[in-house]
């Protein structure tokens, strides 16, 4: 009976040890991709003026399938422009601001970022 008890432990206590590992650190998260900067402005497409109130605009970053990888708030100025800054940009990322004007929702068209002078200009015809 002993034996088997001293067996028994033997075991356990191998088995216990096999289970358990070492932590492993996890890797480090990769720094962020460069930043940039997308601007433009609103746009009365009746008028050709631009439109001088304040605004809500909201910057979609699209990926390559149009999927929204992120969605960035701002406000348009009293001139009609507006400025996003920190953007992340990636050779795969493509770009649209939207805003609301009279109760209906309009978009910019989708431009895909600049890689060399990390900037994109986008104005939003309402």
């Amino acid at each position: 009976m002993k034996r088997i008890l001293i067996f028994l432990a033997i075991v356990g206590f191998s088995l216990s040890t096999y289970s358990v590992r070492r932590a492993l650190a996890q890797s480090p998260t990769p720094p962020p991709g460069p930043l940039g900067e997308v601007r433009g402005t609103v746009i009365n497409q009746n008028t050709g003026k631009v439109v001088a109130q304040t605004m809500e605009v909201m910057l979609h970053i699209l990926d390559p399938d149009y999927a929204d990888k992120d969605m960035l708030h701002g406000q348009s100025q009293p001139d009609g422009s507006f400025v996003f800054t920190d953007v992340p940009f990636d050779p795969s990322f493509q770009f649209a601001v939207m805003t609301t004007f009279d109760g209906v929702t309009y978009y910019s068209p989708v431009q895909a970022a600049d890689m060399s002078s990390l900037k994109v200009a986008l104005d939003v015809p309402v």
